[in-house]
């Protein structure tokens, strides 16, 4: 995003310097004086009756990369003249079929930091048009970004994120009118879980003088998974220099069964969750913690209540910093991680408190008063199949 925000920004704040017969080569050169790296632009054509700028071909490549970290087949940026003679931009940006390649080194910044790392820390540059904040020359009225394509790898991983047939439709993305939304709707498709699209619904306040991107409204939407958003994003200021992240979610009755169907599983376990979480760190480096709550849950013949997980996700894996459930009249506790490669694998350490025997066997305790106590190191290479759970601990029975 923060590349197609530039690309109309900056294309446009260089208006005045271009010369028509090589408009090509001119924007390129201001472009690439924002940006570590290289930018490529095949064509390019100014316009006046209507009044814009088309790019054909533009390529976008980090330092000494050689596979392009953002690709645009084709952009339309127009303008109204008369606004931009009185210093003021009425745009907008429409995107055609683009590809974005974000790629996480696994100690350094990601491709598109390097890139952008000039503009996000705000240094000057040969052109010395950057006597401003970024984020304060926004001026969009209206993006449209149609069938786009984002992967998303991390070096020495095999697991990519895809997110195909990307939209997006946004209008006022702008700070000099804080008080009028912007209505932001993305949809796009994770096809290895399932064809139905993932919308996010949102109105969002730009605000110049808290320097916020602040969420009057937000709905995330995927077949039966329906979340509240809200929160804010912080833009970057002299002391701060990233995109820091404050935002929540939450949902009530979530169905499991639906859930697991949607995903095309078999229905493992039945019952309705709440679910509140939070979104912080940075735009490049989300951290992303939950909270999963449930009154009853029914695991097969498994009778569960006052389950409680915490997970807690930087990059990998997930951590699950805390678990408390009831089965079979006891308690058990735990903590661990859960690792997603081409299966999710899990590592867990559980805390049994005076689980019934007879509850486990259909028995009164009067019959089998044994209890179970101890503690439990379980290890799965694929925890939607039982077979691969395999563990060991010591465990207490009694009285016998």
């Amino acid at each position: 995003m923060v590349f197609l925000f530039l690309l109309g920004g900056l294309s446009l704040s260089t208006v005045a310097y271009f010369k028509l017969r090589d408009v090509k080569a001119s924007l390129q050169e201001v472009l690439q004086s924002y940006i570590n790296g290289k930018i490529l632009i095949a064509d390019a054509e100014v316009s006046f009756f209507p009044s814009g700028i088309s790019l054909k071909g533009v390529e976008l490549y980090a330092p000494e990369a050689k596979e392009a970290a953002a690709i645009i087949p084709e952009a339309n940026l127009s303008f109204d003249l008369l606004p931009l003679l009185q210093k003021k931009l009425e745009t907008s940006l429409e995107i055609q079929n683009p590809t974005v390649r974000l790629h996480q080194s696994r100690r350094g910044p990601s491709n598109m930091e390097q890139i952008f790392a000039p503009v996000l820390e705000d240094k000057k540059t040969s052109s010395g048009n950057l006597d401003e904040l970024w984020w304060k020359r926004l001026a969009i009225d209206e993006l449209t970004i149609r069938d786009g394509y984002f992967v998303s790898t991390q070096e020495g991983k095999k697991k990519k994120t895809e997110l195909k047939k990307l939209n997006i439709q946004a209008d006022h993305i702008r700070f000099d009118s804080p008080d009028q939304p912007a209505d932001i709707n993305i949809s796009y498709q994770m096809a290895e879980l399932s064809s139905e699209p993932l919308v996010i619904k949102s109105k969002m306040l730009f605000k110049e003088k808290e320097a916020v991107m602040a969420l009057e409204e937000g709905a995330f939407l995927w077949g039966p998974i329906h979340l509240a958003l809200g929160g804010q994003a912080h833009f970057p200021e002299e002391k701060q220099k990233e995109v820091s992240l404050d935002f929540d979610f939450s949902g009530k009755d979530l169905d499991l069964a639906k859930i697991q169907k949607f995903f095309k599983q078999e229905p493992s376990v039945q019952g309705k969750v709440d679910v509140q979480g939070k979104v912080g760190g940075s735009a490049y480096s989300p951290v992303i913690s939950a909270q999963i709550r449930s009154a009853h849950l029914q695991a097969k013949d498994i009778s569960i209540q006052d389950f409680l997980a915490s997970l807690k996700k930087t990059k990998e894996p997930i951590e699950l910093t805390q678990l408390s459930l009831k089965v079979f009249e006891g308690q058990v506790e735990g903590r661990g991680q859960f690792d997603l490669e081409e299966k999710v694998a899990a590592n867990l350490k559980l805390k049994l408190s005076s689980l019934s025997v007879a509850a486990m066997s259909d028995k009164k305790r009067e019959e089998m008063p044994a209890l179970l106590n101890g503690d439990l190191h379980l290890k799965s290479s694929d925890v939607a199949n039982p077979e691969k759970l395999t563990g060991s601990g010591p465990i207490t029975v009694g009285p016998i």
